[in-house]
């Protein structure tokens, strides 16, 4: 979990398998909303661990247009019971090492 202010957080996971970290939740307090808090949480986490983002939301709601917003590329849809959820990729474009510049 990642504090910027004291009444914001988000939590997150970084699957080894994975090229990218996960956010579970990410929340501000209302006080603190339409300061960037939300983006400088991500941001910080790409430069931490050099990879992009990975995020799953409701349709329609505001964390969709806060992806959007962060430049999330949606990768798809899928029906949940009674919403449908949306994942978007966030892309770390100051990667230090890509994989293909590996091989």
């Amino acid at each position: 979990m990642v504090t910027v202010m004291h009444n914001d957080f988000c939590v997150f996971s970084t699957p080894k398998t994975k090229d990218y970290v996960v956010i579970n939740d990410i929340a501000v307090g209302e006080e603190c909303r339409g300061q960037g808090v939300s983006r400088k949480l991500i941001e910080g986490l790409m430069e931490e661990f050099d990879k992009d983002i990975f995020a799953k939301c409701i349709k329609g709601s505001t964390a969709e247009s806060f992806w959007i917003h962060m430049g999330g590329i949606k990768l798809g849809e899928e029906q949940s019971k009674k919403t449908v959820v949306c994942s978007y990729l966030v892309k770390y474009n100051n990667k230090k090492q890509n994989k293909e510049e590996l091989w």
